[in-house]
C-alpha cells in the first residue's frame, strides 16, 4: 500500500460519498443500474448521481476520478487512485461486504496501512 496525501484524499471523497448515499453502495458490482447507461453516467461527473446507481468502491472511485467507468479497466484504476498493489485491491474489490468495503476505505483514508492489512488478513 503507496500512502500519499492524495491515495488518502481519493479514499476520503470516495467514503464520504458512500457514507451520504449508503444505498448507491453495492459491493455485489462495479456498476449496476435500472435506467442509465455508462454513456449517461459521464453526464453526471461531480453532481450527485441522479439516475441511482450503485456502484462498489472500485466502480466509486474511477467515476469520481475519471467521470466515467471502464468495466475493462476499473478495478486496476481504482487500485491505482487508492495506492494499492493487485492483491490489496483483489481484496477490496472482490472479498468484502459493504460495511468490510467502508471500514478498509476508512483505513487508506487515515493513511493506517496497518489497520488496512489487518482488515485484509480477516479476509483471508
Amino acid at each position: 500500500m503507496d500512502v500519499t496525501e492524495n491515495t488518502k484524499r481519493v479514499a476520503q471523497q470516495a467514503l464520504d460519498y458512500l457514507r451520504m448515499y449508503p444505498e448507491r453502495h453495492d459491493q455485489n458490482n462495479f456498476v449496476s443500474w435500472e435506467d442509465a447507461s455508462v454513456e449517461d453516467l459521464r453526464h453526471f461527473t461531480g453532481q450527485v448521481n441522479l439516475c441511482d446507481t450503485t456502484m462498489c468502491v472500485a466502480g466509486t472511485v474511477q467515476w469520481q476520478q475519471e467521470g466515467q467507468i471502464v468495466l475493462s479497466a476499473v478495478d486496476y484504476a481504482a487500485g491505482d487512485y487508492l495506492g494499492l498493489d493487485r492483491y490489496e485491491w483483489s481484496s477490496l474489490f472482490y472479498d468484502t461486504n459493504n460495511e468490510q468495503a467502508i471500514d478498509m476505505l476508512t483505513a487508506i483514508a487515515n493513511g493506517d496501512a496497518d489497520k488496512f492489512h489487518d482488515l485484509r488478513r480477516e479476509l483471508l
